[in-house]
């Protein structure tokens, strides 16, 4: 039986395999679209491994070092058009090589791609809750 932080780092991770036109649908248009998927896999990914305290195989543990590293190598005020312009999940090629990096943590830990679900997570602009 999976535990909530499992199927949040799923779904975290499912939601950066997606298509562009998947991931713009997961979150309000005012935000930083990729830098919300980019943090939020953070996010699932740190308190699952809190959880799993035997820890992951090496090929786990390979396969989400290598999202991690694809992630982190193009972070900084630098790339700021990548996570911050909606229109870079679809144009910019770097987010193609974390879909790549994505799906095959999805296939190291046996899931199955299909569309992510929301996150429960609430974001407010101008007084306005989505």
């Amino acid at each position: 039986m999976s535990t909530r932080r499992e199927i949040e780092f799923r779904r975290a991770t499912l939601a950066l395999a997606a298509d562009a036109k998947a991931q713009i649908a997961l979150c309000p248009p005012f935000v930083c679209i990729g830098d919300e998927l980019v943090i939020d896999w953070g996010d699932a990914l740190d308190l699952y491994r809190v959880e799993r305290t035997d820890g992951f195989t090496e090929e786990k543990e390979r396969a989400i070092g290598v999202l991690d590293q694809t992630i982190t190598r193009h972070s900084g005020a630098a790339n700021a058009r990548m996570f911050c312009d909606a229109a870079a999940l679809a144009d910019d090629p770097r987010w193609q090589a974390v879909r790549i990096a994505a799906v095959a943590v999805c296939a190291v830990f046996g899931w199955r791609i299909e569309p992510p679900e929301k996150s429960s997570a609430v974001y407010v602009a101008g007084g306005r809750k989505e």
